[in-house]
């Protein structure tokens, strides 16, 4: 039980963070290259349809591409 209210207690303490880690996120997506965009639209429209949103695929007939080397997923 101590371990649960400490978990709890270590959890409420970091909520006043997200307003802000929030606003930082928008910002860096703001920011985002021509480059980043165009790859974030194709990811969105294509390779989320087999490989899932995170690139963990459900199916053993489309592979996992999160964690992959970049070198792996530039030659598709």
């Amino acid at each position: 039980m101590n371990k649960l209210l400490i978990a709890a207690m270590v959890a409420a303490l970091g909520l006043p963070a997200l307003p802000v880690l929030a606003q930082a996120q928008k910002g860096a997506a703001a920011q985002q290259s021509p480059q980043m965009k165009r790859a974030q639209d194709i990811v969105n429209g294509r390779c989320s349809l087999c490989h899932g949103a995170e690139g963990e695929s459900a199916s053993p007939i489309f592979p996992r591409l999160a964690g992959q080397h970049p070198e792996y997923t530039a030659k598709q």
